[in-house]
């Protein structure tokens, strides 16, 4: 039987939550073949075990890759993805889940229907593992659309797409294509994420599609690499982004303008990074990041760039803002 879709899933230390994950796939009510590839990247606690008894149980359906050494992200992700069969790729995190028992069945008529359609995409919503509350993110759509990709490359870019790749399903053929132009960039372990590349390079090829049913949940309220409370590696991350950003921006022609716009806000955040850790060593970090992309920084991020030159003054705001925040809570 021809696999008609590949569901990649990869994984690191996500013992609590890869088997919900997998579970959610495998409730998929559709006559569509799909298997699933999972990218399992040398987990030191009991993600492999786990992943292990699933592929022994779904032998036709599950194929299993235990890493050793750990490969990264990008390359754990995108070693699955040149193993998928199918014609169609969808996603879900190893600490996520999928929501929809019909989510393969929607997208992958969907885009039968539409050979013009590259990336086909639906709603999310953020679960908080806490409170076990699940939120509709800022920025939701409502309506239904289809779109000339290359008319969403500047929102996909800056970012303004409410997007996540686990709500998503796209072309393979059009991927590999964008993959083959720029291994460079999606092989790239300097740069932070495998979706915006993916993102580009799919809209660049064809039209993308929304439909507003909820599929997935997006998890919080743990440590993962883009939901991580270390301010230290969240100054890092963010720094990633900014440079992943200002490549694809160059690459698509995204107008000056908005590019601009868009690292101002990034460079606020890195500051406020750097402002959070108290560590001086992390400003030169910042400024080469400002110097190297030419960033225009604006008002705010110039003052508390000032600021930080003063220890003592930058102490005093910390203290000052946890104050701050520890009156928000009692209110």
């Amino acid at each position: 039987m021809e696999i008609l879709v590949s569901v990649v899933v990869i994984t690191y230390n996500q013992e609590e939550y890869i088997a919900r994950a997998l579970d959610s796939i495998l409730m998929q009510k559709c006559s569509i073949p799909f298997e699933i590839i999972i990218g399992e990247d040398c987990s030191t606690d009991r993600t492999g075990e786990i992943c292990a008894r699933y592929a022994e149980q779904y032998p036709d359906q599950i194929t299993l890759f235990r890493n050793s050494p750990n490969k990264g992200l990008l390359n754990n992700y995108f070693d699955c993805i040149l193993a998928c069969k199918g014609k169609y790729v969808a996603d879900c995190a190893g600490d996520d889940f999928w929501v929809d028992e019909h989510k393969i069945e929607k997208l992958y008529t969907l885009m039968e229907q539409h050979p013009d359609v590259t990336l086909a995409h639906t709603g999310y919503a953020v679960y908080n593992e806490n409170t076990g509350v699940a939120s509709t993110p800022l920025g939701y759509q409502s309506e239904a659309y289809i779109k000339d990709g290359k008319s969403m490359l500047q929102d996909i870019i800056c970012p303004k797409v409410p997007m996540m790749i686990q709500s998503t399903m796209f072309r393979m053929k059009p991927l590999l294509e964008g993959y083959e132009e720029d291994t460079a960039l999606f092989r790239n372990k300097d740069l932070p994420c495998e979706d915006m590349p993916i993102f580009a390079a799919l809209a660049s090829r064809g039209k993308i599609a929304y439909i507003p049913d909820t599929t997935q949940y997006y998890s919080v309220g743990h440590d993962s690499l883009s939901n991580n409370i270390d301010e230290t590696k969240q100054f890092h991350f963010v720094k990633r982004m900014t440079r992943l950003t200002n490549y694809l921006a160059e690459k698509y022609d995204i107008e000056s303008r908005v590019l601009n716009e868009c690292l101002k806000v990034k460079a606020f955040a890195l500051i406020m990074h750097v402002f959070r850790t108290n560590k001086a060593e992390l400003l030169s970090e910042y400024d080469n990041t400002i110097q190297s992309l030419h960033i225009q920084t604006d008002t705010k991020t110039n003052i508390l760039r000032q600021a930080l030159k003063c220890k003592m003054l930058w102490w005093t705001l910390l203290c000052a803002r946890k104050a701050f925040v520890g009156l928000k809570k009692l209110a």
